[in-house]
C-alpha cells in the first residue's frame, strides 16, 4: 500500500518486521485492541516498507481519518490473509495425521 504523507510517497508492508517494530514501540507484545493500537501499527507497516523513512510518529499521526481509516482496512486485510494461510497450513498438518 502507498500512503502520501507532506507529499512524499511512503509503501507500507505488512511482514514480520512489520510485527517486531510494532512491539519495540509499544514496548508490549503484539495486540490490536484499540485505535492507538492500530495507529501503532500502521506507523510500523511504513517504517517497515520505508525503512528510510524520516517520520515521526507524531508527524504520522497528522494524517487525515480517512487515511488512517483506508490503512486500518488495509491492515485488517493482511491479518485476514495471514490467519488464512495459518488455517490452510494447520490443515495440511491436520491430514498429514489421518494417514
Amino acid at each position: 500500500m502507498i500512503l502520501k504523507i507532506n507529499n512524499i510517497e511512503h509503501t507500507l508492508k505488512y511482514n514480520v518486521r512489520t510485527l517486531i517494530t510494532y512491539e519495540k514501540i509499544a514496548d508490549k507484545p503484539f495486540s490490536v485492541d484499540g485505535l492507538s493500537e492500530w495507529a501503532l501499527l500502521a506507523y510500523a507497516s511504513l517504517l517497515s516498507g520505508t525503512p528510510d523513512a524520516e517520520i515521526t510518529l507524531e508527524e504520522f499521526l497528522e494524517i487525515s481519518p480517512d487515511e488512517l481509516r483506508n490503512t486500518i482496512s488495509w491492515l485488517i486485510k493482511q491479518l485476514g490473509i495471514d490467519d488464512q494461510l495459518k488455517g490452510e497450513v494447520e490443515e495440511k498438518k491436520g491430514s498429514k495425521k489421518k494417514k
